[in-house]
């Protein structure tokens, strides 16, 4: 009887256990869909209290010496977006400025028809030291290095020799460190708007892409590092013509809203929420 009595009482601690866990589960994925709301709701113009559109006039074009074909990166005449226009090796196009505090960014991009890189990096100190988020449309090899469809988040610790380094899912030791890959689909001539929220108090990195054209997301991910804390943020591309638009960065350091600002922004978060999750 004694024997039996254990049992029923592991079997309660595991049901507990097993409960325990997915409460905690559906606290995380709440507060993941609540955090979200608050990063579409900071990017939508009309409620964007603290985000500053970022001028694409004032950024600069930098290539990354891993081959001799330039990024061409011609910007609008009011800066709010940007068109690489070539097949070019790997190419980024940096902020003035680089951002040293928590900063939630946002903005759209648009590739033409082709299956290379684009993305953007950020945490920018040189070409050996940032990170890069980069989105492959189809699996291709550069020599004996691999990448994979889909997107990937990487810590660059050391310049890369060649472009299949910078370009390799998989990580390459003392170079490169994959932090995140997913394998995605990607739709050509479609607008994807994303947001990265990176706090550098904790070290947290959240990206979210939204497919525009159906409302869905793409991918929604979280990732701890704090290697490089502060630097320039910028646009990435590699053999890829890609249009980058509506770029703005939000101190998150700013001050907090007058209760009536957050009365507001709950109930528009409550209409959305329930419009897209209903």
């Amino acid at each position: 009887m004694m024997a039996n009595s254990n049992i029923l009482n592991k079997t309660n601690i595991l049901n507990t256990k097993d409960s325990m866990g997915v409460i905690k589960l559906t606290y995380a994925r709440c507060a993941m869909r609540l955090k979200s709301l608050f990063i579409v709701l900071l990017s939508l113009s009309s409620l964007s209290l603290w985000a500053i559109p970022l001028d694409l006039r004032t950024f600069n074009k930098l290539d990354l010496g891993l081959g001799s074909r330039q990024g061409i990166w011609n910007v609008n005449a009011d800066g709010t977006s940007v068109t690489q226009t070539q097949n070019n090796d790997p190419s980024v196009f940096l902020s003035p400025n680089s951002f040293n505090d928590s900063q939630l960014y946002t903005g759209q991009i648009s590739p033409a028809v082709d299956n290379d890189f684009v993305g953007f990096v950020f945490g920018f100190q040189n070409t050996g030291s940032y990170y890069l988020l980069d989105w492959i449309l189809d699996d291709q090899n550069f020599g004996a290095d691999t990448s994979f469809r889909g997107i990937t988040l990487k810590r660059i610790d050391s310049e890369p020799a060649n472009r299949g380094q910078l370009s390799q899912t998989a990580s390459v030791p003392g170079i490169t460190q994959q932090l995140f890959h997913q394998s995605v689909i990607r739709d050509n001539n479609v607008t994807y708007a994303f947001s990265l929220l990176r706090d550098v108090q904790t070290g947290e990195i959240s990206i979210d892409i939204l497919d525009t054209s159906t409302n869905n997301s793409v991918v929604d991910f979280t990732v701890f590092d704090s290697t490089y804390t502060s630097g320039q943020f910028g646009l990435y591309t590699h053999v890829q013509i890609a249009t980058f638009s509506n770029l703005t960065a939000t101190s998150l350091s700013s001050p907090v809203p007058e209760p009536a600002c957050l009365s507001w922004i709950a109930f528009f978060s409550f209409l959305i929420y329930f419009r897209k999750f209903s």
